[in-house]
């Protein structure tokens, strides 16, 4: 009963981030599929920040209360778009064997990863020690309270463990194998919005082949739902990849609405991790760059909504007076030793085909070869490496930190960037043999 609880509720915050996309035109009416994926990312996250303001507020988190909002803007969108309301993202001609086969391998590892993030409560420690304890503690306590947070000894921000709040306050009680079906969530929505992209840019055959190779990298079926689900680092890299892919958006046109859209999800990205912040960073100087160059200075209005949400978390920190924050746990520290590990034991990750397949392999080959770069590939690659970069000199510039200790988690960060541009290197590549050919 349970799951089927949680089930519904995921479909719930799902819907609420579609209502709010399509009753604010964050995006085109014409992209249906990606509005999709990025619904649920952005359900979960106004859920979980609504959660964080009514605890600020002394607002009761009472079902009725968290909820009704979002039932009165549902109505007020099912009221004003109910004749209007078009499903149609999948305008296909014709259905190949192909297209059948890719669907049917699909289903069946949506399936595999569903049924194993039923077998068994969280399993990894950050998971016991950071996410679901706070979750558990918030929920015990019915708001967000410092005490628990410095019990804890983390500073990470409360984006999913507010979300896993969320769903025990729903059921009522606390359920530790349920509440993964969040990350599993993370994983179906990450695919749909990779799916969306590349089903836009190329073929169907070609958007079915390379997101059932995100699926079955072996890092995403424990985080999606083997073994490693209940930590923040699929969800950060979901919110990631849709950051960048509303970046790329915003390049093409300038339009406002994707850049306030960008933002939006910008200051959820960075209350998921900390890492999160050198995303928004980077994305941040790539856009106010096309800013400058256009000329189209009041556009810069739109990135106080994720400098709001990072010094909001900073000053709330500073002012609960939490104690164990990243710099204390992790002070500066540089020796030969360190640098030589960090670069050593990322490039080992790199090339770890259990864990990667030949993802990253293929990656750094595709760098090598010599097709055009279009924009959104430049873009990818900025992002992705300016991310790894700035993972590597974390290693080697503070303490207790070694890749062994977490490189294979920090590369689920941008693992769906590196599968998008794969797909684009791969598509020129082919298109190039083609032109020898004739």
């Amino acid at each position: 009963m349970n799951i089927f609880i949680v089930l519904i509720t995921i479909l719930f915050m799902s819907f609420v981030g579609y209502v709010v996309i399509r009753l604010f035109t964050l995006l085109p009416k014409k992209m249906v599929l990606f509005t999709i994926g990025c619904s649920y990312g952005l359900g979960a996250g106004l859920i979980s920040l609504q959660l964080y303001l009514y605890s600020r507020f002394n607002i009761s988190w009472s079902k009725e209360s968290l909820i009704f909002p979002w039932i009165i803007l549902i109505v007020l969108f099912l009221f004003k778009n109910m004749k209007k309301m078009s499903f149609k993202f999948l305008r296909t001609k014709k259905t190949e064997p192909i297209h059948i086969v890719f669907i049917i391998m699909i289903l069946i590892t949506v399936s595999y990863v569903f049924f194993e993030v039923l077998l068994r409560p969280v399993t990894v420690w950050d998971g016991w020690a950071i996410w679901l304890l706070r979750a558990k503690l918030f929920f015990i306590d019915g708001k967000i309270n410092s005490l628990a947070l410095n019990y804890v000894k983390s500073d990470y921000p409360l984006i999913i463990s507010l979300l896993n709040t969320f769903i025990y306050l729903i059921l009522g009680k606390v359920d530790d194998s349920a509440v993964l079906l969040t990350s599993f969530a993370f994983y179906i929505f990450l695919a749909i919005g990779l799916f969306s992209v590349l089903k836009n840019k190329f073929s169907l055959t070609y958007a079915l082949l390379f997101t059932f190779l995100l699926m079955t990298i072996q890092t995403f079926v424990r985080q999606g739902g083997r073994l490693e689900a209940g930590q923040a680092d699929l969800p950060l890299g979901y919110y990631i990849f849709i950051s960048t892919i509303f970046l790329i958006e915003y390049l093409k046109n300038s339009s406002a609405k994707f850049l306030l859209s960008l933002n939006i999800f910008l200051g959820i990205t960075i209350l998921v991790k900390p890492e999160g912040l050198f995303t928004a960073v980077a994305i941040s100087v790539i856009a106010i760059f096309n800013i400058h160059m256009k000329k189209i200075y009041h556009q810069l209005k739109f990135f106080i909504i994720w400098i709001i949400f990072f010094l909001d978390w900073e000053i709330y920190k500073k002012f609960n007076n939490l104690k164990y924050t990243y710099i204390s746990a992790h002070p500066l520290e540089m020796t030969w030793g360190k640098t030589l590990n960090a670069i050593w034991g990322t490039l080992k990750e790199l090339v770890n085909i259990k864990s990667w397949n030949l993802l990253w392999v293929s990656y750094f080959a595709s760098l090598l070869m010599k097709v055009p770069r279009n924009e959104t590939s430049k873009i990818l690659n900025i992002i992705i490496l300016s991310q790894l970069g700035a993972y590597i000199f974390m290693y080697i510039f503070t303490a207790r930190n070694t890749p062994e200790s977490s490189i294979e988690r920090l590369l689920v960060h941008i693992a769906p960037l590196g599968v998008y541009s794969i797909a684009i290197s791969m598509r020129q590549l082919l298109k190039n043999f083609q032109n020898i050919s004739h």
